[in-house]
Formats: structure tokens, sequence, C-alpha cells
């Protein structure tokens, strides 16, 4: 059966709201990854903005940003139990500002690539806020789904095409994840030559899954993209050591929007199972009340 012939039936309660609570927990989770960050370095790329092109005493461009990634963290955690556009829109702003400062600061490889490289982290609450939009006249005929759909495409694809770009061209924070993963888990330290030619079949190889995925989100693309992102998320402490677990955090989008995509568009059967049980079990629940 067709992707769009899925998009465009009906019967889509269950794997909606289960797509909802993944996207509110990979928010949370990024969430907290930089949170923790922060009050650990006492600084992001927000923090450094304010400090280098504001002009911003070192001292108070901490306090303000401790207050705001304070209100930021509280947001997400309240969109774990409330999802609503008000909650979703100040997040995304917040994100969206963190990944532009970075873009415009610079200061680090690649820099001018931020926003491409961050898009899920920013299209994550984007695509939850779709579908808690209000209803109103102008989206009256909009399929939530759909549109949600597209935008988890388009983040990840422009996430896997912006890294593509930095393997071509040598990201030398790409070699020194290949060969610090490598030589931690496997005992074997490869050479720069061969991480720098492994990075340049990576770099094709995730520019022409982005395309597939943008052309059609078939199985085996979105089981990629999942692997991969794990993968990819999970090097930073496999090279780094178990310090960068906050750096995984701020990547759970990178893992779970692939999963999001594969429920929203193939409708799985256990998602049917596991809807129908936890509702049996909150009937349960209440009539022993």
């Amino acid at each position: 059966m067709k992707v769009s012939k899925f998009l465009d039936s009906g019967g889509w309660q269950n794997e909606s709201l289960l797509a909802q609570r993944i996207l509110s927990l990979a928010i949370l989770l990024q969430g907290i990854g930089l949170f923790i960050i922060f009050f650990r370095m006492h600084h992001t790329h927000f923090g450094n903005y304010m400090f280098s092109a504001l002009e911003i005493e070192d001292a108070k461009a901490v306090t303000i940003e401790s207050i705001t990634i304070s209100i930021y963290m509280g947001l997400c955690i309240l969109n774990m139990l409330y999802r609503r556009v008000w909650i979703l829109i100040p997040i995304i702003i917040y994100i969206f500002i963190e990944a532009w400062s970075g873009y415009s600061q610079g200061g680090y490889h690649f820099s001018e690539l931020t926003l491409g490289a961050h898009a899920l982290r920013y299209f994550t609450p984007l695509a939850l806020a779709i579908f808690v939009f209000p209803t109103v006249k102008i989206f009256k005929n909009i399929n939530r789904i759909t549109a949600a759909v597209w935008v988890l495409r388009i983040g990840i694809a422009t996430v896997f095409i912006t890294h593509g770009i930095e393997c071509l061209k040598q990201n030398p924070i790409f070699i020194d994840l290949i060969i610090g993963g490598t030589n931690n888990i496997l005992d074997f330290r490869p050479t720069e030559a061969t991480a720098i030619q492994l990075m340049q079949l990576i770099g094709w190889i995730d520019i022409m899954a982005a395309c597939l995925l943008l052309l059609k989100p078939l199985k085996g693309i979105l089981a990629w993209t999942f692997f991969w992102g794990f993968i990819t998320a999970l090097s930073r402490m496999t090279s780094l050591g178990e310090g960068a677990y906050t750096e995984v955090l701020l990547r759970a989008s990178h893992i779970l929007a692939p999963v999001i995509l594969y429920i929203l568009i193939y409708n799985p059967v256990w998602v049917k199972k596991l809807s129908h049980r936890f509702r049996l079990n909150r009937i349960t629940s209440n009539s022993n009340l």
C-alpha cells in the first residue's frame, strides 16, 4: 500500500497520540542535555553570543542564561504533561536562537552549518506544534499527520545532508570520533588517512539517504536513519567517554524522529496492540476506583 494512502486514511488517533508522546520525550531529553551542559560549563552558544557579540559582562550573561535556560527546561517538562502551542513556541524559539548564535558567533569548525546540523532540534517541537495547534479556518483542510511527517522528513534530511557535507570536507571533529571510537571499542587505532577515506564514503551515504528519504520514506531508509542516528549520537560517548552522555541527549531527536515517521507512515500492528492494552489497563484501573 502506498505511503500517501496511509497518510490520507482515517483511524490515526492511536498513532498520533503515541507520536506526540515520543516527540515530547525527544524535546525533554535534548532539553535535559542542554540544561546539564550549561550548568556544567556555564555557557552555551547563546551565552557566548551575549558575551562576545553583545558585549554583556560575563557574570551578567551567565545570570541571564541561567534564567532563560531554566525557563526553557521548565517548559520542556511542562510539555510532557500538557502539550500546548503556547508551551512549544518559546521552546522552538529558544532552540533556534541557540543554533543561530552558534552560526553567527562561530569559533568552531563548520559553524556556518550549525543551523542545518541542529535542524531536528527545532523541527521536532515544530512537528509537535502542528499536532496540537488549535483548529482554525486557515488550517481546517490541512492533514496534520501529513504536515508533521514532512517536517520530520525535511528535518532528518537536512541533518544528514549537513553532516554529509562536513564529512566530505573532512571535519576534524568527525575524524576524532572515528579514531577515538574505533580505538576504544575495537582496541584498534585507524590512521587519520583511513578515517578520512571512511568519512568520504559516509558523507556520500548520508547525502544519498537524505535524498531517498525526501523522495519516498521506505522502511529500509527509515531503519538506516534510525540506526545511523543512534550510532553517531552514541559515538560521542564511545570516543569522548561516559561524560559525553549530554551530547547523546542533545541528539535524542536524531534517534527518535525516524521511529516517529515509521509509526505515522506505516501504522504498525504493535502500535494498535500497545494502545489496546493501554486502554484495557486504564479501564481496569478506573473500575477499581
